[in-house]
C-alpha cells in the first residue's frame, strides 16, 4: 500500500499574457507527466526481473542444501559401518597374544572417541542446516510480502494512468472550448463592450476550472512520487536479501569442505583398522602353529 504523506506546498500561480501561452505551458506539463509515467513503468519491469533472479538463487541454494544432506547421510552410514567393525573386533577373544593386540585395542578405543567427536560435529552441522532453513523460510515470506506490495503499487500506477488519461481528455476539451471562446471574444468585442465583459467572466470561470484540474494533476503527481519511493525501498530490501543469500552459500561451501575432510579421515582410519585386524589374525595363527607341537609332546 502507498503511504500517505503531508501535501507539498502549492506552487506560486503563474500569470500569462494570452491564452495561447497558457495552453503551451499546459502541453509542456503534460509531456513531463508522460515521461514520469514511462519511468515508473520501466522501474516496475526491472523489479520483476530482479524477483526472477532471486527465485533462481533460492532454487540453487535448495539444491546445494539437498546435496549437503545426502553427504551427511553417507557420513552417518560410514560411522555405523565403523561401529560394526569395532563391535566385531571386541567380540573376538584376543587372549594373551602379545603387545600388538593390546595396541590394537587401544587404537580402537581412540577411534571410538574420534567417532563420538565426529557424531557431535555432525549434530552441530544439522543444527546449522536447520537454522539456515528457518532463515530461508523467513526470506521466502518476506519476498512474498514484497511481491504483494509491488502488485498493489502497480495497480495504483495503472489507476493513476487512467485518471491521467481522463484529465488529458478534459484538458483537450477545455482547450478546444477556449479556442472557440477566443474566436467569439474577437467577434463580440467589435459589436458590444458589455458582451465582451460577459465573455470575460466566462473565461475566468474556465480558468478556474483549469486551475482545479491543475491541482488534481499535482495530487496525482504526488501519489506517483510516493509509489516511486516505495519501489526504491523494496529494491533496497531485495539487495539486503541477496547479501544474506550469498553469506549462506559461503557457509554451505565451508560445511561441504569440512564433510569431505571428515570422510577422508574416516576412510584412512578404516583402512588402518583393517590392517591391524589382518596383522592380529596372522599373529594368532602363528601362535597356534607354534603351540601345536608342544601339545603333541
Amino acid at each position: 500500500m502507498i503511504e500517505e504523506r503531508e501535501p507539498t506546498k502549492r506552487k506560486k500561480k503563474v500569470s500569462f499574457a494570452t491564452l495561447k501561452e497558457y495552453l503551451d505551458w499546459e502541453r509542456r506539463r503534460l509531456k513531463e507527466v508522460k515521461k514520469q509515467h514511462s519511468v515508473e513503468e520501466n522501474g516496475i519491469k526491472n523489479d520483476g526481473k530482479h524477483y526472477l533472479d532471486l527465485e533462481e538463487q533460492f532454487n540453487r541454494m535448495q539444491d546445494i542444501r539437498i546435496k549437503a544432506l545426502k553427504e551427511n547421510k553417507s557420513l552417518r552410514e560410514d560411522i555405523k559401518r565403523l561401529q560394526n567393525d569395532l563391535s566385531i573386533i571386541r567380540s573376538e577373544q584376543y587372549g594373551d597374544e602379545g603387545d600388538d593386540l593390546v595396541l590394537a585395542v587401544e587404537g580402537n578405543l581412540k577411534l571410538e572417541d574420534k567417532i563420538i567427536f565426529l557424531q557431535k560435529q555432525i549434530s552441530e552441522y544439522d543444527i546449522s542446516i536447520k537454522e539456515d532453513n528457518e532463515k530461508l523460510g523467513a526470506i521466502v515470506s518476506e519476498v512474498e510480502e514484497n511481491d504483494q506490495e509491488l502488485m498493489m503499487s502497480a495497480l495504483k500506477v495503472t489507476q493513476l494512468h487512467s485518471t491521467k488519461k481522463e484529465l488529458v481528455q478534459q484538458i483537450q476539451a477545455l482547450q478546444e472550448q477556449l479556442v472557440r471562446e477566443e474566436n467569439l471574444i474577437a467577434c463580440l468585442q467589435k459589436e458590444n463592450s458589455l458582451e465582451s465583459k460577459r465573455l470575460g467572466q466566462r473565461e475566468a470561470l474556465l480558468r478556474n476550472s483549469i486551475s482545479l484540474l491543475e491541482e488534481e494533476i499535482c495530487r496525482n503527481e504526488e501519489l506517483l512520487l510516493q509509489s516511486q519511493k516505495k519501489i526504491v525501498l523494496e529494491t533496497s530490501k531485495e539487495r539486503n536479501l541477496s547479501k544474506i543469500n550469498e553469506e549462506q552459500e559461503v557457509k554451505i561451501l565451508i560445511l561441504q569442505e569440512k564433510r569431505k575432510e571428515v570422510k577422508f579421515h574416516l576412510e584412512s582410519k578404516k583402512a588402518s583398522l583393517a590392517l591391524l585386524i589382518r596383522n592380529s589374525k596372522k599373529d594368532s595363527s602363528k601362535l597356534t602353529q607354534n603351540n601345536a607341537p608342544a601339545s603333541r609332546t
